[in-house]
């Protein structure tokens, strides 16, 4: 079992007409995304960093880490706004559990 610790942020470029992402996806690729995606919304934190964490049991040696920026406009689903989102996962953020 492991936990992962991430940072998200979003963010747009000075003077774009760009929107800030209203949510993010976060999940480990292989396994049951539904179940353990964890959605963060920043609402109110336009340009600060969010700490999250996921905790999962690795299925195989690797696995990926993905985002996803569903383009949310007013809760109806919107593929075609273009948003940033900014991701750091630091040095030592994956936990092993005994």
């Amino acid at each position: 079992m492991y936990t992962v610790t991430f940072n998200l942020s979003t963010s747009k470029p000075i003077g774009e007409q760009e929107r800030y992402a209203e949510t993010a996806e976060v999940y480990v690729d292989g396994l049951d995304a539904q179940n353990l995606k964890k959605v963060i919304h920043f609402a109110g934190k336009e340009g600060q960093w969010i700490t999250e964490s996921i905790t999962f049991i690795a299925k195989k040696d690797k696995h990926g880490f993905n985002v996803f920026t569903p383009g949310l406009s007013n809760g109806t689903a919107t593929f075609n706004l273009k948003t940033y989102v900014n991701i750091l996962v630091g040095q030592n953020a994956l936990k092993q559990w005994p």
